[in-house]
């Protein structure tokens, strides 16, 4: 498997080379996963060989299994089949169709395939994440889950994906898996199982069986999978192809439940003994690189979606402290700046495992020469009795990788200060410890065991935190100073061309279609892909859809994402592109451009204050009479072109005939040489020098408000936005022609004379193309959203308010995933609304709910950020018959709408404004509202809790009758604005 990144997306890669008798055949396979969708291509060149029926058993005498790919005909089975069969009758995405993550439950959180279970099966913890359950089930009393609702696998393709830890293996019995029967007849049961010891799928007298024996008390990743096209059974285990079979099938069973952990054989059932956890119905023949992905990437974390969020199968989410996020190699990565940084991760169920294959592999940018702690293992209970420290520098500065128990350690260079390092070490017990700095090795410990506790670690990157030894040898343990990026952890042994695909990047000639290249790669020339072009995949070319091998122009309703829309394939009206900032400054603390490196520096000591627009972090603070404001010496061009500057700022200090700089350049005092964006007195203005606009509207002090200034080329017009609504626009403007300067925020400069900012801004971002209205709109107004689709935590707005999990659990959404409370302890919480903090400042707030009890219950509470008794109220939630009402707070005022029904989903909404009051909308209709009325705020930031209340104060509850909810939660959505009846029915209307 290769792991590389293009852009903000992220490839995994496989190269497997089978060697005939007579020629060679290379699969390549690529995985893209992306937070909103998931793309795989293949390439193949395919070989024919006599025999249809293939059992591959892994090498043991070379460390770890080399995977093998089999042709059968003109069919190759990790790809797309090139035989001329007949299509299936229904065909399905390659994402997961139904998902039971076993969280002390059987619920399918995709599909609603829910399971229940016979004879009282038990949950356990901890499942193969470290966190959460696994199944288990005991043979002797006869325990199984079991799906009622029926489920058609007829004439299609299929994969089914678990992991397992058997208690009882035994010669001439089967343990089932996952099954389903109609009758038993050829091709009318299915049966995925333990045959023995080995793994089979069976269509009844109709079957592969693996050639691996598998072992008790260990952890295993299977996976069955069932090509139609070309008639092909394939087993894998633990990511490599164990066994497969051609011709079979296909699978011809009309009824039947499914089952998991039994198989029904005529009028008896054989039952399997152990933990089942994570398991996956995909209704598509997965490739041997995505199987592979998923059964040996334990994590990967980016960066770049949430700072916590793991992209890798698991989930395996990190707690960062005192880190910050910052440019990393890859779009985003992390800065350790303080004694006290550290970054967490737990839930390593297989580094826990003794002298167990593993690999990781990071981008490292150090600030600082000497001594410091990259990798360090700890039991996951945190004791103090064990720890290891695998990766990190001595006091001179090298790179050294340690194995532990025997002690031994690799020693690699000096690595240079302020200059991004790819580090990567691998291990098997066979080969030992390898250290590889930018994808050469640098020494080997030779064969070795390795020792670990025996239980579940967890890694922390950056600090040493357990006060033990932790084995350090001549590693010389402390902080970390620098950045970090793109980590990886895997449960096997890298090979070193894997290794240096990680490091390198990409070429045109690396034999490897990534970076979005049609290229030599592919037969073609190497350039990005554009519409015309060759292409030779299904979905090609970053999501343009490939037809008759020409890559075809994309549309509303392709059901693509592509050309970066936000459009009616993602449930939107409009058919519009959404593009990433070419630069962004968080101001966290600094004046780091997160995007393209345009740093910025201070100038007269500005300083850095929290709490910002986004309820933590910081802003930047600017005294105008001390002369302060941020440079970016780096030169930009905006000659002749369109672009788009957004940011909050809070003026602490406006007056007549002065003018406060927000973002310029200045070039000369002629015409068009001036690049000036400021609030001239109290208004807004946008200026190439004597040609510009400005804005109608007075800004007060004290006050966040989100400004844009967006210049379009092509129509030569500038517009100005106050809270994401036009302010002023002006045409037959420029272009912009001044070609020097530096970039200034929060200083206008005409000459020698300078004009300061008095006040705080934050989140300034720089785009290079003209955002559309609805973008500006958005990205002021939207609070959060949380979709609960990539990451139970992630916010997919522009403020990214992380959320707080509590005995919540990732269930089947109302779109997608969302929450379930099951607990009454269960809750949501969400810090950092500033704006919804504010006296009478207008809102909106839309919901997804799914009942499961009927009566009173708390939905939304709001509390002070300080997390103090002194105010909270009850902003939405059912009375004690079960009403769904919203309050307004001082002078208290409600609105009662009608009982929900249990089990049903109905969409919930809330807005308010000074003048039009509170309204609540039940699936898009209005039930009610208060009038013209004020509402009660602290003014200061306010942290939302969904599903329960957490203060004991009386918190103005009127009719809601409080308490915790049960039932489900999707797709939450707070603005900071009042939408429209058109708006709040788009919402209850989703695709």
């Amino acid at each position: 498997m290769m792991m590389t990144t293009t852009g903000n997306k992220s490839i995994a890669l496989m190269l497997t080379t089978t060697t005939t008798t007579t020629e060679q055949s290379i699969i390549i396979a690529a995985t893209t996963t992306e937070p909103s969708t998931t793309k795989t291509t293949e390439l193949s060149t395919t070989t024919t060989e006599s025999s249809t029926t293939t059992t591959t058993k892994e090498p043991l005498s070379a460390g770890e299994p080399e995977p093998t790919i089999i042709s059968t005909s003109t069919t190759t089975l990790a790809t797309t089949s090139t035989s001329t069969t007949t299509a299936p009758a229904v065909v399905y995405s390659n994402r997961n169709y139904s998902f039971w993550p076993m969280e002390n439950n059987a619920l399918d959180i995709i599909s609603g395939l829910d399971g229940i279970g016979v004879n009282s099966p038990t949950y356990v913890t901890p499942g193969i994440t470290g966190t959460g359950y696994a199944l288990k089930l005991i043979r002797d009393r006869q325990q199984y889950i079991n799906i009622p609702t029926y489920k058609s696998f007829v004439s299609t393709s299929f994969t089914v994906e678990m992991w397992i830890y058997p208690t009882i293996l035994q010669d001439g019995h089967a343990f089932g898996l996952f099954s389903q029967y109609e009758v038993a007849t050829k091709d009318y049961l299915l049966h995925m199982l333990i045959q023995g010891f080995q793994l089979s799928i069976d269509f009844w007298d109709d079957a592969v069986t693996g050639a691996t024996a598998l072992s008790t008390n260990t952890w295993h990743h299977v996976a069955f999978v069932y090509d139609y096209p070309s008639k092909t059974q394939t087993v894998y285990l633990n990511g490599y192809q164990d066994g497969s079979h051609s011709p079979a099938g296909p699978y011809l069973g009309m009824t039947g439940s499914i089952n998991i952990g039994t198989i029904l054989h005529e009028s008896s059932n054989s039952y399997y003994d152990g933990l089942i956890d994570q398991v996956s119905l995909t209704m598509a023949a997965k490739s041997a690189g995505d199987i592979l992905n998923d059964a040996t990437l334990a994590s990967w974390h980016s960066f770049d979606c949430d700072i916590t969020y793991d992209s890798g199968p698991n989930k395996l989410q990190g707690k960062a402290v005192d880190v910050t996020p910052a440019l990393g190699k890859v779009n985003q990565g992390l800065e350790f700046s303080k004694s006290s940084s550290y970054y967490q991760i737990p839930g390593y169920v297989l580094l826990g495992v003794a002298s167990y294959s593993f690999s990781m592999s990071l981008w490292v940018q150090r600030t600082k020469p000497g001594g410091g702690t990259l990798v360090e293992y700890v039991d996951q209970a945190g004791t103090e009795g064990w720890c290891t420290t695998p990766l990190g520098f001595s006091s001179s500065g090298n790179i050294v990788a340690n194995a532990y128990i025997p002690d031994n350690y690799v020693t690699g260079p000096v690595v240079p200060v302020d200059t991004w390092t790819h580090i990567a070490i691998t291990y098997s017990q066979t080969h030992g410890l390898t250290l590889y700095v930018n994808g050469v090795s640098v020494g080997n410990t030779g064969a070795q065991t390795n020792n670990v506790p025996g239980t579940a670690v967890t890694l922390i990157l950056g600090n040493a935190l357990n006060s033990g030894y932790c084995g350090p040898q001549s590693i010389s343990r402390g902080p970390f100073s620098g950045y970090l990026d793109e980590f990886r952890v895997y449960s096997r042994e890298l090979s070193a061309v894997e290794v240096s695909v990680l490091a390198k990047g990409y070429t045109c000639t690396d034999g490897i279609m990534n970076d979005d290249e049609t290229d030599i790669d592919c037969g073609g020339s190497c350039s990005k892909c554009t519409v015309g072009q060759k292409c030779t995949l299904t979905k090609d070319c970053n999501n343009v859809q490939c037809i008759n091998d020409i890559c075809a122009i994309p549309t509303c309703t392709d059901g693509i994402k592509n050309q970066d829309e936000t459009d009616l394939d993602c449930g939107g009206s409009t058919c519009t592109k959404r593009f990433a900032p070419y630069s962004f400054w968080p101001m966290e603390n600094n004046a780091l451009d997160t995007m393209s490196n345009l740093n910025g520096a201070g100038v007269n000591s500005p300083t850095y204050e929290t709490h910002g627009i986004t309820g933590s972090g910081y802003a930047l603070k600017l005294i105008r009479n001390n002369n302060q404001y941020i440079t970016i010496s780096t030169y930009q061009s905006f000659v002749s072109t369109s672009f788009t500057v957004e940011m909050w700022i809070h003026p602490t200090t406006l007056s007549n005939g002065n003018l406060f700089g927000l973002f310029t350049q200045f070039d000369s005092p002629s015409t068009d040489h001036s690049l000036q964006m400021m609030v001239r007195a109290f208004q807004l203005t946008l200026d190439f020098g004597s040609d510009g606009v400005d804005g109608t509207t007075s800004l007060t002090t004290d006050t966040w408000y989100h400004v844009a200034f967006v210049y379009d080329y092509p129509s030569r017009t500038q517009t100005i936005y106050l809270n994401g609504n036009q302010d002023a626009t002006r045409s037959s403007v420029g272009p912009y022609l001044g070609t020097s300067g530096s970039i200034n925020i929060g200083m206008y400069q005409a000459g020698g004379i300078y004009n300061y900012f008095d006040g705080y801004i934050d989140q300034v971002s720089l785009y290079m193309n003209t955002r559309s209205a609805d973008d500006i709109l958005n990205d002021a107004t939207l609070a959060s959203w949380h979709s609960f689709d990539y990451g139970i935590t992630y916010d997919s707005g522009p403020n990214r308010l992380t959320g707080i999990a509590n005995n919540v659990v990732l269930a089947s959404g109302r779109v997608d995933q969302g929450l379930r409370f099951t607990s009454s302890s269960s809750y949501y919480q969400i810090p950092g609304y500033v704006l919804l903090g504010i006296a009478s400042r207008a809102y909106s707030i839309s919901i997804w709910v799914k009942r499961t009890s009927a009566g009173g219950a708390t939905l939304i509470e709001y509390l002070d950020q300080a997390g103090t008794e002194g105010w909270c109220t009850i902003q939405m939630g059912f009375s004690a018959a079960g009403n769904i009402a919203v309050n307004v707070y001082i002078p208290d005022k409600y609105v009662t709408g009608p009982v929900l029904s249990v089990n049903t989903w109905t969409h919930i909404a809330a807005t308010y404004s000074p003048t039009n009051g509170l309204t609540l909308y039940v699936n898009g209709v209005s039930f009610g509202n208060t009038g013209r009325q004020a509402n009660n705020a602290p003014n200061v930031a306010l942290n939302i809790t969904l599903g329960n209340s957490l203060s004991s104060s009386y918190c103005a509850p009127l009719t809601i009758s409080r308490g915790p909810f049960s039932g489900y939660l999707d797709e939450f959505r707070v603005y900071s604005r009042e939408l429209s009846v058109a708006e709040v029915s788009a919402l209850a209307n989703p695709r």
